[in-house]
């Protein structure tokens, strides 16, 4: 792809050092491949990365697709699709203005909708309803 100049490969290491990494990056990458049933589970490496302001290229699959919006708050590619990948990180690479708003827009995303005091308020706002025998609508929790 003509990045290498851009790119390290660290292997595995310690989870003490991934916050001192994701900070000296400037651009993150979830390449998550689209499974049977295209549960993703909780990306949470989509949020780290997120919080840390940084862009953020990934995989449009599962709860991925519904985080990210392409072009807003990080950038899209198909499952799979490395040619489509590949030109997401060399767009990124190449435009530091780019990367510099969608990492803004991510960071405060993180903070808005994913950060874990609102998940508690959201699940907080569930167990009254639950308890008190309402029902549980989701867009006012």
């Amino acid at each position: 792809l003509g990045i290498g100049h851009a790119v390290q490969f660290t292997g595995l290491l310690p989870h003490a050092e991934i916050p001192r990494l994701i900070s000296a990056a400037d651009v993150a990458v979830a390449p998550f491949l689209r499974r049977e049933h295209d549960l993703c589970g909780s990306p949470m490496k989509l949020f780290e990365y997120m919080a840390s302001g940084i862009a953020v290229v990934a995989s449009a699959v599962g709860q991925v697709a519904e985080v990210l919006q392409d072009g807003t708050n990080g950038l899209l590619a198909p499952p799979g699709d490395v040619p489509v990948l590949g030109a997401a990180l060399k767009r990124l690479i190449g435009d530091p203005t780019l990367r510099s708003q969608l990492g803004q827009q991510a960071r405060e995303d993180a903070v808005q909708k994913y950060s874990w005091e609102h998940y508690v308020s959201r699940l907080e706002c569930v167990y009254a309803a639950v308890i008190s025998r309402r029902s549980v609508d989701m867009i006012s929790c």
